[in-house]
């Protein structure tokens, strides 16, 4: 392990000023044509960690998009500090079960305490729980569903889990529990249409204005 992070180490260039690569934010087209040498039978024997780690290098690094770089503006994507890239191989070398608190501690107490430092930045009051989510659609999922509830608690005056525990994951995903959503369109004058689906999937309904 130790041999192979300081073989890694005089590899990882990719900071602003420390690599001419990086004085571009694109790959070249030679580059990227490199990229097709990755391509090959699979090998009947394990390859040498360290021979790996200069292959990757070799094709991999020319062909990266610099977007540490100061000249990278493409999407929604900042460039890496050097303290989260050295804390990004402490936690690759912990090679931790993030999911909750009793496989891995630390990574559960490192979360609430982001969490709570990010309430505190955005002023949020006291109270306000948070969550890590695995990207930007699940956080929107999670926003919407939130949203979603709030909105049937306050027009339906209910928040019982109950109903949409107890229903099917596929229909729970799109909308909560039946009872919730059927009292919810009934309130705003629409009727339910089927929608169609998979035959292995279970059915669900779209809401249309009744005409």
């Amino acid at each position: 392990m130790h041999e192979l992070l300081a073989n890694a180490r005089p590899l990882a260039r990719a900071l602003p000023g420390r690599d001419s690569r990086f004085a571009r934010f694109a790959p070249s087209p030679a580059a990227v044509a490199r990229l097709q040498d990755l391509h090959e039978p699979f090998p009947a024997a394990p390859s040498a960690p360290g021979d790996v780690l200069a292959l990757l290098d070799e094709l991999g690094s020319p062909a990266t998009m610099g977007i540490a770089g100061p000249r990278f503006f493409g999407f929604v994507i900042g460039g890496t500090l050097p303290a989260a890239l050295a804390a990004n191989w402490l936690a690759s070398a912990w090679d931790q079960n993030a999911a909750f608190a009793s496989p891995s501690p630390v990574t559960a107490e490192l979360e609430a305490v982001a969490l709570e430092w990010m309430r505190e930045l955005f002023g949020l009051p006291d109270g306000c729980a948070g969550a890590f989510v695995t990207g930007a659609t699940m956080a929107n999922f999670s926003a919407l569903a939130a949203a979603r509830h709030a909105v049937l608690t306050a027009r339906i005056g209910t928040s019982r889990p109950t109903a949409s525990s107890a229903r099917p994951r596929s229909r729970r995903d799109r909308g909560g529990g039946a009872s919730h959503a059927d009292q919810g369109a009934r309130s705003r004058g629409l009727r339910a249409q089927p929608a169609r689906a998979h035959p292995r999937s279970t059915a669900r309904a779209a809401c249309a204005p009744r005409r």
